[in-house]
């Protein structure tokens, strides 16, 4: 079940730039959808927004 998301970090890893990615996530979510009114409080804690002028992710 995990064989896209493990595709989908390695590319993240080695090739941030790639056009295949937005595939990739799209996969992803649809093996793995999130379902926020079940989950919710798995978002709870302290969140930070942090800005970079990196070219990668």
């Amino acid at each position: 079940m995990g064989h896209h998301r493990d595709q989908l970090v390695d590319l993240l890893r080695q090739k941030p730039n790639n056009a295949g990615l937005q595939t990739l996530i799209e996969r992803v979510e649809h093996e793995q959808p999130a379902d926020l009114t079940n989950s919710a409080d798995l978002l709870s804690g302290v969140w930070e927004l942090h800005w970079s002028s990196s070219q990668q992710p």
